[in-house]
C-alpha cells in the first residue's frame, strides 16, 4: 500500500510540475499565482502545498526539471559531434534557441528580482554550474586537442561564453529578430570567439 502511495504522490508532483511549467511558460514568474496551477493542474490547494510550500520553491523546482531535460539533450547532440570547436558551434546555436525561450525568459524575471544574498539566488547558481560545467568540459577538450590555447583559463572562458549567448536574449533590440537571424549570428560570434581561444 505504501509504494503506490508513494508513486501516486510522485505522479502527482510530476503533473504539478509539469503543469505549472506551461503556466510559467505564459504567464511569466510575477503574474503566475498558485491558484492558476491549482486550476490547470486541476488538484486542490492542499495537494500542491504539500508538494511545494510556495511559488518560489515549485518554481525553482521547474526551472531544475527543464535545465537537467536541457543538459539530457545536451548530451545527446554533443555524443554525435567529433570536435570541440563543433560542440562549440552547437552548444551557442542550442543556447541561442533557449534564449527564446519562454521558460528562460521567466527565469530572467525571476533572477533579476533577487539579490545575491536571498537562497533563490544560490538555487539558480546551482543550475547554471551544470551548464557552466558543460562548457568547460568543451573547453577542456579543446585544449586536449590542440584546437584551443593550452594557457586558456576554462572557467573564465566558459563564463565569458555563457554570458555572450546570454546576450542573444537582446539581439531582436538590434533587428535580428527571427530564429535563423540569430543562430547566423551567434555562428558569427563563435567564429570571432574562437579565434580568440587559438
Amino acid at each position: 500500500m505504501g509504494r503506490l502511495a508513494d508513486r501516486d504522490s510522485r505522479e502527482t508532483r510530476e503533473k504539478i510540475l509539469n503543469e505549472a511549467i506551461s503556466v510559467f511558460e505564459v504567464k511569466g514568474y510575477n503574474k503566475t499565482s498558485m491558484r492558476d496551477i491549482q486550476i490547470k493542474a486541476q488538484v486542490s490547494k492542499g495537494t500542491i502545498y504539500y508538494h511545494f510550500k510556495n511559488k518560489e520553491e515549485l518554481f525553482l523546482c521547474c526551472i531544475k526539471k527543464v535545465s537537467e531535460e536541457s543538459l539530457k539533450s545536451w548530451k545527446e547532440i554533443s555524443s554525435n559531434l567529433q570536435s570541440a570547436t563543433d560542440k562549440l558551434y552547437a552548444w551557442t546555436e542550442l543556447g541561442i534557441i533557449e534564449m527564446r525561450s519562454p521558460k528562460t525568459k521567466s527565469l530572467f524575471e525571476y533572477t533579476n528580482q533577487l539579490t545575491e544574498t536571498e537562497a533563490g539566488h544560490e538555487h539558480v547558481e546551482g543550475l547554471l554550474k551544470n551548464e557552466l560545467d558543460a562548457v568547460k568540459i568543451i573547453i577542456e577538450e579543446g585544449k586536449d586537442t590542440g584546437e584551443f590555447r593550452k594557457d586558456l583559463n576554462s572557467h573564465d572562458t566558459s563564463v565569458i561564453l555563457m554570458n555572450l549567448v546570454t546576450g542573444f536574449n537582446e539581439a531582436s533590440l538590434y533587428g535580428y529578430k527571427t530564429l535563423d537571424e540569430q543562430k547566423a549570428l551567434g555562428a558569427c560570434a563563435v567564429r570571432l570567439f574562437i579565434e580568440g581561444l587559438k
